[in-house]
C-alpha cells in the first residue's frame, strides 16, 4: 500500500503538466484500482487509446496517450511504449497537426523493434508527408516511404492493405491515376484474404472517390454503393464513419452527374457526427443548392462549412470551399465578392500544391476578369489552363465556354463558336463514358449551358438551321445514341421547341424543303400558361365551355406561330412534355387540336436509318393483377378492359390475375408479339424515374416490373400500350426529355408506345382502349387508331367528351 500510494504521488506530479490530464488520471486510476497487473495496466490503457482513433474521437485519444514517465510508473514493455509512440502520432496526424506527427515518427524506432509497429509507423509518416507536401520532390520522397512500407509488409495482408490504400492516395494527389486505382484494388484484395470488411469498404469508397475525380461518375456510384454495403455489415467503430460519409460521397457523386434532386435529397438526409463530416457535408449541399439556382439557402451552409474547416484545420478543404463561395458569386455575377473569395483561395493554395485545386481557381479567375470587362487578361489564363494535359473534362468544358465568351467579347465570332463546339464535344465525350442509362441522362441535363449558349450565338448570327443541329445533338442520347439519321417525317410536319428566356425557339421541319425558324414566347410564360391550362384540365373542366382566354392562349403562344395544317410530330422541351396537344384550344370557331391533326411524341428528330419490320399480329395481354402492397388494390375496371381487347386478338396470350407477374411479363415480352397491353396501376418514381413501375401479381420476388429492367428487353412490338396512371414519366430532364415507361419501350425496341401523362380513368379507359384496338384490327396505324378512339368520346354528347377522359393517352414514337 505505502508503494501504490507513493506511486499516485508521483502520478499526481506528472499530470499536472500533461495536456488531457484529468480525463488520463481518471482511467489509470481506475486502472491502478483493478487487479491486473501493471504492464497489463498499460495495455488496457492502449486499447482505450486505439479504440478512441478507431472511433475518430481524436482529442479524446490524445488525452489517453502517457507521458514516457507515466509509462514507467506502470511499467509498459517496450514494445508497448512504441505502439504508444506511433498511435500518438496517428492522432496528431488526424487532427491535422502535421508538423507535431512527423516530429514523433521521423526518427526510426530503436533496434529490436515489431515490424507491424514499425509499418504503421512508416505508412503513418509517409501519408502524412505526401498530405504536407508543397512541390513533386516532395510528394516523391513521401511516396519513398510508402513503397517501402508496402514491400516490407507484402506477406502481412491486413497491413498491405492498410498501407496500399495511403498510397493510392498519395498518388491520386500526383495525378497518377492508373497507379492509385491499382493500389485500392491491393487493398481491397489484401482486406477480401483477411475478412477485414473495413479495410474493404475503405477500398471501394477510395475507389469511389477516384472515379469521380476522373469524371466516371456511373462507376463511382457503384463503388460508394459497395463501401455502403461493406460498412453497413461490419461491427468495427470506424465502419460507422465509412458508411455515413459513403452516403455524403454517393450524394456529391449524383451531384456531379448532374442529377441535383436526388443529390440533394440524399445529401440532406446526411447527419454529420463531427466537423470533418459537417464541413463536407454542407460544402455538396451548398454546391447542389446552387446547381438548383437556391443561391440563399446555398450561402448558410457555406458558412457552416467554412467555419467546421477551420476549427479542424484542413486547409485543403478550405480551399474547396472558397471556391465553392466564389463559384456561387460569379454565378450572381457579383464580381467584387467573387474576387475576394478566389483571392483568399489563391493564397490558400500558395501554402498547398494541388494542380486541379489551382487549376479550378484560375478558370474562376478567368471567369470572373471576363465578368469584370477584363477578357484581354482573362484570355490568357484559359489558354494555359486547357494547354494543361491534366486538366479533367469537368476542368475543359468550362473553360472552352469562357474562352467563347471572351472571344464574344471581343468581337471574334468564329473564334467564340469554335470554343463552343469544343465544349459540346468535351461533354459529350464523357457522357459517352458512362455506362449507366440515368447518370447518362442527368449528366447532359446538368450541362445544358453549353447547348444553349452556342444556339444563342449561332441564332445572333442568324445560322438558325445550325442552331437546330446544336438543338438536335442535346436531345435522346441516351435513348438512341444519335445512331440514326436526321429525316424529316414523311406524313408531317416536326414542331421542334427549346425553350429559354428572354425567349424560346421553334423550328417547323416541313416533310419536304428547309425548317424554320420562329421566335416564341420566354419559358416562364410558357409555363404558365401550360400549368394553368393542364390544372384546368385535370379538374375533369370542359375547356371548349367553362375556360376562354386561359384555354387558347397555349396554342396561341405554342401552334399558331408554325401555321402548319397537317399532321404533327412533336419534339417538346421542359414543361412542354406535360402537355397533351391535342388538348388546345384551335380557333375558327374554337374546337380541340385533335380535330385537325393526328398529334405524335417524339424525342428527337434523329431516327433509325433501318425501318422495323412487324412480323406478328398477335397480341399479349397483362394485367387485372392481385391486389398488392403499397396500397395498390385490385382495379374494379382491369378485368373488362382485358377481357374486352384479348376477345380481338383471339390468337394472343393474356397473364392476367395471379399469372401477371413481373417476371412472367418480361419473359413474355422476348416472344414475338404485334402489340402488348398493360391494364394495371403504376408507381412513378420523380427522384429516379426509371425506377417507375407497373403493379403486377407478387411472384415471391416482386410485384413490380420496373423501366429499368423493361429497356434491356428486346421488344420487338408495333405498339405497346401503357393503361396505367402516369406511365409516360414523373420527370423530364432537359435534353433527354420525359424519362419513364414510353421512354423505356422506345428504347426496348417498341415501334410505338401509347401511355399516359396523368391519372386515367378506370370506367371510360375500357371503352378507349376497345375502340382504339377496333381501328387497330381495320389496319390503321397507331397514332392515327388512338386519334379515332378519342374523337368518338370527344363527340359522345356524354361527360367523357372532357379531355380528362380521353387527354390523358399520348402517342409517342422514336
Amino acid at each position: 500500500m505505502p508503494m501504490q500510494d507513493s506511486g499516485l504521488r508521483r502520478l499526481g506530479d506528472i499530470f499536472r503538466n500533461s495536456p488531457g490530464r484529468f480525463a488520463l488520471l481518471g482511467v489509470v486510476l481506475s486502472l491502478l484500482a483493478s487487479c491486473s497487473s501493471t504492464s497489463q495496466k498499460a495495455g488496457e490503457l492502449y486499447e482505450k487509446a486505439r479504440a478512441a482513433y478507431d472511433d475518430e474521437r481524436y482529442e479524446e485519444g490524445l488525452a489517453l496517450i502517457p507521458s514516457d514517465a507515466v509509462l514507467e510508473e506502470l511499467r509498459a514493455p517496450r514494445g508497448l511504449r512504441d505502439r504508444f509512440l506511433v498511435l500518438h502520432g496517428e492522432l496528431l496526424a488526424a487532427k491535422p497537426d502535421y508538423d507535431a506527427a512527423e516530429k514523433l515518427l521521423a526518427p526510426p524506432l530503436a533496434p529490436g523493434f515489431d515490424a507491424v509497429t514499425d509499418w504503421v509507423r512508416r505508412r503513418t509518416l509517409g501519408f502524412l508527408r505526401c498530405r504536407k507536401a508543397k512541390t513533386a520532390q516532395e510528394r516523391e520522397t513521401a511516396l519513398v516511404v510508402l513503397d517501402g512500407a508496402a514491400a516490407d509488409a507484402a506477406g502481412n495482408p491486413s497491413e498491405f492493405g492498410q498501407i496500399q490504400l495511403r498510397r493510392g492516395a498519395c498518388l491520386q494527389r500526383m495525378s497518377r491515376f492508373d497507379e492509385a486505382s491499382q493500389a485500392f484494388v491491393l487493398a481491397r484484395n489484401a482486406a477480401r484474404t483477411v475478412g477485414d470488411s473495413t479495410i474493404e469498404a475503405r477500398s471501394e469508397s477510395a475507389l469511389g472517390n477516384l472515379n469521380g475525380a476522373l469524371d466516371r461518375y456511373d462507376n463511382a456510384v457503384v463503388h460508394i454503393t459497395a463501401a455502403i454495403q461493406l460498412a453497413e455489415k461490419s461491427a468495427a467503430p470506424a465502419a460507422r464513419h465509412i458508411a455515413r460519409r459513403a452516403v455524403d460521397n454517393l450524394g456529391w457523386q449524383l451531384y456531379a452527374v448532374g442529377d441535383y434532386e436526388r443529390a440533394l435529397e440524399t445529401l440532406s438526409k446526411f447527419q454529420a457526427a463531427n466537423d470533418r463530416e459537417r464541413m463536407t457535408n454542407r460544402q455538396n449541399l451548398a454546391e447542389t443548392l446552387i446547381a438548383l439556382g437556391e443561391y440563399d439557402k446555398a450561402a448558410p451552409h457555406f458558412e457552416e462549412a467554412l467555419k467546421a474547416s477551420r476549427r479542424v484545420g484542413d486547409r485543403s478543404y478550405e480551399l474547396l470551399i472558397l471556391q465553392g463561395l466564389a463559384a456561387m458569386a460569379a454565378e450572381r455575377r457579383n464580381w467584387f465578392e467573387a474576387a475576394r473569395w478566389n483571392g483568399e483561395a489563391e493564397r490558400v493554395i500558395g501554402e498547398l500544391s494541388q494542380s486541379d485545386a489551382s487549376l479550378r481557381t484560375q478558370l474562376l479567375k478567368a471567369r470572373i476578369l471576363n465578368g469584370q470587362g477584363q477578357s484581354a487578361e482573362a484570355e490568357p489564363l484559359l489558354r494555359k489552363i486547357l494547354a494543361d494535359s491534366p486538366a479533367s473534362p469537368s476542368i475543359r468544358w468550362p473553360a472552352h465556354l469562357v474562352l467563347s465568351q471572351v472571344h464574344g467579347a471581343r468581337g471574334r465570332t468564329a473564334l467564340a463558336e469554335a470554343e463552343l463546339y469544343k465544349a459540346i464535344e468535351v461533354v459529350e465525350g464523357a457522357q459517352t463514358g458512362l455506362s449507366n442509362s440515368e447518370d447518362r441522362i442527368a449528366f447532359l441535363s446538368g450541362r445544358m449551358q453549353v447547348y444553349r449558349e452556342a444556339i444563342q450565338l449561332l441564332l445572333n448570327q442568324r445560322k438558325e438551321i445550325e442552331a437546330l443541329r446544336v438543338a438536335e445533338r442535346s436531345r435522346a442520347r441516351a435513348l438512341n445514341g444519335k445512331k440514326g439519321v436526321w429525316r424529316a417525317r414523311a406524313n408531317g410536319a416536326v414542331l421542334f421547341y427549346w425553350l429559354d428566356e428572354p425567349a424560346s425557339h421553334l423550328w417547323v421541319i416541313p416533310p419536304s424543303g428547309a425548317p424554320r425558324y420562329i421566335r416564341i414566347a420566354g419559358e416562364r410564360e410558357i409555363q404558365e400558361a401550360v400549368q394553368r391550362h393542364t390544372q384546368f384540365i385535370l379538374r375533369a373542366r370542359d375547356p371548349l365551355t367553362d375556360n376562354s382566354r386561359d384555354a387558347r392562349q397555349p396554342y396561341e403562344m405554342l401552334v399558331a406561330p408554325a401555321g402548319v395544317k397537317s399532321d404533327v410530330f412533336i419534339v417538346p422541351d421542359g414543361v412542354l412534355h406535360q402537355l397533351n396537344w391535342e388538348t388546345l384550344i384551335a380557333p375558327g370557331p374554337d374546337h380541340y387540336w385533335i380535330e385537325d391533326a393526328t398529334i405524335s411524341v417524339i424525342p428527337s428528330v434523329t431516327t433509325a436509318s433501318v425501318p422495323r419490320v412487324r412480323t406478328s399480329d398477335r397480341m399479349l395481354v397483362v394485367g387485372d393483377a392481385a391486389a398488392a402492397g403499397d396500397g395498390f388494390g385490385r382495379l374494379k375496371f382491369a378485368g373488362d378492359e382485358i377481357t374486352r381487347i384479348a376477345s380481338l386478338f383471339p390468337n394472343g396470350k393474356t397473364l392476367r390475375d395471379a399469372g401477371a407477374t413481373p417476371r412472367s411479363a418480361a419473359e413474355a415480352m422476348k416472344e414475338e408479339f404485334g402489340y402488348i397491353h398493360f391494364a394495371a396501376h403504376a408507381s412513378a418514381n420523380r427522384l429516379r424515374p426509371l425506377e417507375s413501375a407497373v403493379i403486377l401479381s407478387n411472384d415471391s420476388l416482386s410485384y413490380k416490373l420496373y423501366a429499368r429492367d423493361v429497356v434491356t428487353l428486346p421488344v420487338k412490338a408495333r405498339l405497346v400500350t401503357l393503361s396505367a396512371c402516369q406511365a409516360a414519366g414523373a420527370r423530364s430532364f432537359k435534353g433527354e426529355g420525359l424519362i419513364g415507361f414510353a421512354w423505356a419501350f422506345l428504347g426496348a425496341g417498341a415501334e410505338n408506345v401509347v401511355a399516359t401523362l396523368w391519372e386515367v380513368d378506370d370506367a371510360s379507359t375500357p371503352q378507349l382502349m376497345e375502340q382504339m384496338y377496333r381501328q387497330l384490327r381495320l389496319g390503321r396505324a397507331p397514332a392515327v387508331a388512338l386519334r379515332e378512339a378519342k374523337l368518338a368520346m370527344l363527340r359522345s354528347g356524354t361527360a367523357l367528351r372532357k379531355p380528362f377522359f380521353w387527354g390523358a393517352f399520348l402517342h409517342f414514337q422514336p
